[in-house]
């Protein structure tokens, strides 16, 4: 599933508006962004409830060091965009340094996950999510679930009044970036579905055919609303135009585009199990899967063309050369992936994150007859990823 994300965040990024992204992002309201920060709060929960059960506690320790490791991504993809923003035209969407007065006040924003820069500010806003996660996997720990809950959604409903409170200053000046208080909302549902995934049977409770029906049928009506609306020229002030853009923003995540995100993990859940559970088009969920595997290192790779490639060879995202541009960088981060998983990969490395539970294996092969013996019926769970990993 975060091989799809993956997908949809290369295409959006490299083709906007060819026929690559029209195509895959026809439901508006919704991409790859937040399947990102989805899967990532629930693998973490999985994650984390396995490290207390053999520990006693959240691996606090693992958390930091992935916020350390993402701000040092972070702050250096910040730091190439400005360099290479300094040799391309001012349009180029690259932030430009003389437009934040000067190196050191550019180079200052960018170390407090201020810089504005188009593409590259998802990294920032999950630093935040990921330091503040140590007080949620706190309160899981004390099953303190629905405070946990409350807590969240009051910190939502804050940000979504007065998002001039969790996005930072200079992010507010130039009208970009995530609104990390709303958006922590559904990385703590997906933190606490994780944690409790077993002890609630959410598996079993997600393939039955009730939910099948509730997600598809909300995916189908808010696509078919978003086309509706997105293909009507509504002047600004139309109370239609301004519910839709409160409801299913993107920076502030509105209530409308959780609940499309929802069922569109829900629908995208049911459709892969489905298809692993009969073995059709297992090449193309192997490579999905593969991508998926290495989902900070894909996305690492995605902002590097971003920033590069128009600076290099400039092209019309919407023609020819954004779709060609897309399928490369796919390949090239399929690649990678297949790399990082080969023998020649060393076994601790930066981007990776070490040893980790092969328990954890995403595995498109069919179980052994034995384990069908002893479960009945067969019930594949396409979220047991190859390695736990890569946003945790």
């Amino acid at each position: 599933m975060r091989g799809i994300c993956i997908v949809s965040m290369v295409i959006r990024h490299m083709s906007y508006g060819s026929f690559l992204d029209t195509g895959i992002h026809a439901p508006f309201w919704i991409d790859g962004a937040f399947g990102f920060v989805f899967l990532s709060g629930l693998v973490l929960g999985m994650m984390q409830r396995s490290s207390t059960e053999r520990t006693g506690q959240p691996n606090y320790r693992r958390l930091i060091d992935r916020a350390e490791l993402l701000f040092i991504i972070s702050f250096g993809l910040l730091t190439l965009a400005l360099i290479v923003g300094r040799a391309v035209e001012s349009n180029s969407g690259l932030p430009q340094a003389s437009a934040f007065d000067g190196w050191w006040n550019s180079l200052w924003l960018a170390a407090t996950l201020q810089l504005p820069a188009r593409y590259l500010d998802i990294l920032p806003m999950y630093v935040v999510l990921l330091i503040a996660s140590t007080g949620a996997f706190a309160l899981l720990r004390h099953a303190k679930v629905t405070a946990l809950a409350l807590l969240s959604c009051g910190v939502y409903l804050l940000a979504l009044q007065w998002p001039s409170l969790t996005v930072l200053p200079a992010l507010q000046e130039s009208q970009a970036g995530f609104n990390w208080g709303a958006w922590q909302f559904p990385f703590v549902i997906a933190a606490i579905v994780g944690w409790n995934w077993k002890q609630w049977r959410l598996r079993e409770t997600l393939l039955t055919k009730a939910a099948l029906y509730i997600s598809a049928g909300t995916f189908l009506t808010l696509s078919v609303l978003a086309q509706i609306l997105g293909r009507f020229n509504l002047t600004p002030g139309a109370p239609m135009r301004a519910w839709a853009s409160d409801w299913f923003d993107k920076y502030n995540i509105g209530p409308g585009r959780i609940i499309f995100g929802l069922a569109a993990m829900v629908l995208a859940y049911w459709i892969t199990t489905w298809l692993l559970d009969r073995q059709f088009l297992t090449p193309v969920l192997g490579f999905l899967e593969t991508l998926g595997a290495r989902s900070l290192d894909s996305f690492v790779i995605l902002c590097i063309a971003v920033i590069l490639i128009p600076a290099a060879a400039p092209y019309s995202r919407g023609g020819l050369w954004g779709n060609i541009a897309s399928l490369t960088v796919i390949a090239l981060c399929w690649s990678w992936s297949r790399f990082r998983a080969s023998n020649r990969w060393p076994t601790r490395s930066p981007l990776g994150s070490g040893n980790r539970p092969r328990s954890l294996a995403l595995k498109l092969e069919p179980p052994s007859r034995s384990d069908n013996a002893d479960q009945g019926t067969r019930t594949p769970g396409p979220l047991r990823s190859r390695s736990g990993e890569d946003l945790q």
